[in-house]
């Protein structure tokens, strides 16, 4: 049996949620916060489970002045105490994942990425680490985590130009580099254009694109539980925009859009902040057995409020495998890795944008 478990994070109000309300904090919050939400869950030391959460004002710039007595964590109804809480300090994992194929020579796209990149440097304190990986037919690791801005600055002026675009498996190159660090992970990828495997043109034939197509991307993000920052630069028809925005939506994300580059240094910096100026709220989770599916979260409307799912995991995971074998006929290519974190029943789903009723429903018997 599956039993979904749900995780409010709660800054004020009782606000409903498929069926389900948040509690009504102990405390009122500024006046300011409009919205909360999870960037991430680390659940490395399970039990013990971290939330990054970002909260923000109306015009979406961080609040920095909440403390832990502004939240309530429910997990399935139940009260969870904040063990753990930090308004700073959390170590910020960053992997800058570059294009760098051909069509970034035009209209001096790599020199703004590089740019970008290096104000994205330039915010990092002394205890952040920054990897950088340049992508075009293949990916490359220009620099390996450092917490020196020389070396970071050194490696960014070192990326050039070569061959085509392979968005889809440099997003698993990021994800990959990422699961060997711990705490907050941020994965912040550029491109300028559509993966070759997909385009199929004279000048990017489909031999300089991914091996893997998008959804398999998707689903392995989703399976390491990676969040996808994706920037798209350039007009609009050419860097295939719909499919940018599924990789951060279906990846829990957030997509950001370019149309030229000397915009994305400013973009780099502030994202930068943002994810510095995030709380990190630790607690002790009181069911066994449980694993976070992917992040997923809902704007509340004034104060936010956040759902998160977990699902109890079976003793032998293989059945939950075999069930996404079983299911893969109804999904769409490169879906069934996602298995690991969703039921059969999800699987045809999985591959669009899905709503919270299709995860949070009360009657979640028997899978």
């Amino acid at each position: 049996m599956y039993r979904y478990m749900l995780l409010f994070i709660s800054i004020t109000g009782c606000v409903a949620l498929a069926g389900w309300a948040a509690p009504v904090a102990a405390q009122t919050p500024p006046s300011n916060v409009h919205d909360v939400r999870v960037t991430q869950v680390d659940n490395s030391n399970y039990p013990e489970v971290t939330l990054y959460v970002a909260a923000t004002d109306a015009s979406g710039a961080p609040v920095g002045t909440l403390s832990a007595a502004n939240f309530t964590l429910t997990e399935d109804g139940t009260p969870v105490e904040v063990t753990g809480f930090s308004g700073d300090g959390s170590i910020i994992n960053a992997a800058l994942v570059l294009d760098r194929s051909h069509s970034m020579d035009e209209d001096d796209k790599l020199e703004g990425a590089q740019d970008a990149a290096h104000a994205f440097v330039e915010q990092m304190r002394p205890f952040d680490q920054t990897a950088l990986i340049a992508f075009a037919s293949w990916s490359d690791i220009v620099q390996p985590f450092a917490t020196s801005p020389e070396q970071l600055h050194d490696g960014i002026d070192a990326i050039e130009l070569a061959g085509g675009t392979a968005l889809y498996d440099a997003i698993i190159a990021g994800v990959d580099a990422l699961q060997a660090v711990e705490g907050r992970r941020v994965l912040l990828v550029l491109s300028d254009g559509q993966d070759c495997r997909e385009l199929r043109s004279y000048n990017c034939p489909a031999e300089y694109g991914s091996r893997a197509p998008v959804e398999a991307a998707i689903a392995y993000a989703n399976e390491h539980e990676q969040p996808v920052y994706v920037v798209g630069l350039g007009s609009r028809d050419s860097i295939s925009e719909p499919v940018l925005q599924r990789i951060a939506g279906e990846t829990y994300g957030e997509y950001f859009y370019a149309p030229t580059a000397d915009q994305l240094a400013e973009l780099y910096a502030r994202l930068a902040g943002n994810v510095q100026a995030e709380y990190a709220l630790t607690y002790t989770s009181p069911a066994p057995l449980l694993r976070w599916h992917p992040p997923r979260y809902s704007g509340a409307g004034g104060h936010g409020s956040v759902g998160r799912h977990l699902y109890r995991a079976p003793p032998d995971q293989r059945a939950i495998q075999s069930a996404g074998r079983a299911g893969a006929g109804a999904a769409s290519a490169g879906v069934a890795g996602a298995a690991r974190c969703c039921p059969a029943a999800w699987l045809a789903t999985v591959a669009a944008p899905y709503s919270r009723t299709r995860c949070c429903s009360r009657n979640d018997g028997a899978r």
